[in-house]
């Protein structure tokens, strides 16, 4: 990602502003829309990369599911120093990571903020979609107290477990629910894999 910076401009309307998130592989940026002026999440990966064809292609597809549990995929950039796939912004949201910093919360909520995720994700289903790496740092809660779910599709591609059957990748999901639900109680992670911004179990 060395040509990508603040003022960096893809796809000929994307301006990317600060760095949300860095990977050796990937990094999240705040951007603007100068087409519609908007502000814009771009998830942004290298042409290069082993995963980039595989990572576009599931933009794509995750374009076409609306639930407003899921943050919602507005284009994908196939242009300039780095390919990206465009998010929603959410700014007001908090990641769940953040939220049990202080540790778990009431069993109640525990079991609202995994009922709705699995709502969420029920809908990709439906368009064969699945998120396969999901954890609480793809789960964010508005100050209205909504649900949103963000990666489907696209953070499994870029981890390489874009082409597992359909039932292994349900499978999946649902064990992520269920340590979803683990970590709510608990502020801890049960599963290995990818980093889940919390302590582990």
């Amino acid at each position: 990602m060395e040509h990508l910076g603040p003022g960096t401009t893809l796809g000929e309307r994307y301006i990317a502003g600060r760095r949300l998130h860095q990977h050796p592989r990937w990094e999240r940026w705040a951007a603007e829309d100068t087409v519609l002026g908007r502000d814009v999440v771009l998830l942004c990966f290298s042409p290069e990369d082993a995963q980039a064809s595989a990572t576009v292609d599931a933009g794509r597809r995750a374009a076409v599911v609306e639930d407003p549990r899921l943050v919602r995929v507005l284009d994908v950039v196939t242009s300039g120093p780095a390919y990206a796939v465009v998010e929603e912004a959410i700014p007001d949201a908090h990641a769940l990571t953040q939220i049990l910093a202080g540790g778990g919360l009431p069993g109640d909520e525990a079991l609202r903020i995994t009922g709705e995720c699995a709502v969420a994700l029920a809908t990709a289903a439906t368009r064969g979609l699945h998120h396969l790496v999901l954890t609480p740092s793809n789960v964010f809660i508005r100050p209205d107290g909504a649900i949103m779910v963000r990666g489907v599709a696209t953070e499994g591609a870029l981890f390489g477990q874009d082409d597992l059957p359909a039932g292994e990748a349900s499978r999946r999901d649902a064990r992520a629910l269920v340590a979803i639900g683990y970590a709510a109680l608990t502020g801890r992670w049960p599963l290995p894999g990818p980093n889940s911004g919390l302590q582990a179990a």
